[in-house]
């Protein structure tokens, strides 16, 4: 139902196990509900504190206690399960708009050479404005 929900010591408030897909929070706690967290697992720690009980359906809530400090894990018979924390995006900073440049006002030379383009082509050929 709720897999990999951190599971928290109600002694130590250390954060050891996490729940499997078995875990379901409206029944009895039992050894298949939570498996061991990293880097706990891969050095070999017990799932539960005697190291003698394995993590199956089999192992009762009151036999499944802290590796930390041998407390229960669910003495009041239910696991302590912390809320899954979301992950804060920071916002993204708008950008700004960006601002048409200016067109370049042509250099002098450009200027000069339009005009004398505009001295060479014959009277009768430019238009001209109506009154």
């Amino acid at each position: 139902m709720s897999k990999g929900l951190k599971v928290q010591c109600p002694n130590c408030k250390r954060i050891m196990h996490e729940t499997t897909d078995s875990y379901d929070p409206n029944v009895p706690p039992n050894g298949s509900m939570v498996v061991l967290l990293e880097p706990y697992r891969s050095n070999s720690w017990p799932i539960f504190g005697d190291g003698v009980m394995r993590g199956t359906a089999a192992t009762k809530r009151a036999e499944m206690d802290c590796p930390n400090c041998l407390a229960q894990l669910a003495p009041s018979g239910k696991l302590r399960v912390l809320a899954p924390v979301e992950e804060v995006k920071e916002p993204e900073t708008p950008q700004e708009p960006e601002i048409p440049k200016e067109p370049e006002t042509p250099s002098e030379e450009v200027q000069e050479e339009v005009q004398e383009e505009v001295q060479e082509v014959p009277k009768s050929k430019r238009s001209r404005s109506k009154k």
